[in-house]
């Protein structure tokens, strides 16, 4: 799986960057072959002199060029990646899901109306 990882305002280590790649296989790997690329962005956050928090952004693109975004905040980093992780992975199965019980050749919005309007014959002398 084609996963980026970046961080702002924090260093992460070596161990944390695979805890990241590892939790987000895990939990992306049921639906991995409808996933092109994966982005993680870890912030730290300075509310006081003495309290941090920290944000994660994922961002998931799939084969069909959508593209999903979840997020998580907490003090702790591996809770808020585990609340961005939980959200974006259940957005992906649910995606994918829906995307599976279209039926084929559906197309999504105007395009859809669009595409029925250019199948129907015109018949000369028919209004």
């Amino acid at each position: 799986m084609n996963i980026e990882i970046s961080a702002s305002e924090i260093l992460l280590t070596l161990e944390e960057r695979e805890y990241i790649r590892r939790r987000l296989e895990n939990a992306l790997s049921e639906n991995a072959t409808g996933i092109e690329r994966v982005q993680v962005w870890m912030v730290g956050i300075e509310l006081t002199d003495e309290h941090e928090a920290h944000y994660c952004l994922i961002n998931v693109k799939l084969i069909d060029a959508s593209l999903l975004a979840c997020d998580g905040t907490d003090a702790v980093l591996k809770t808020a990646l585990d609340y961005a992780v939980e959200r974006v992975s259940r957005e992906v199965a649910r995606n994918l899901q829906q995307r599976r019980k279209q039926p084929a050749g559906h197309i999504h919005g105007s395009a859809g109306s669009y595409r029925k309007l250019a199948q129907v014959e015109y018949t000369p002398g028919t209004v």
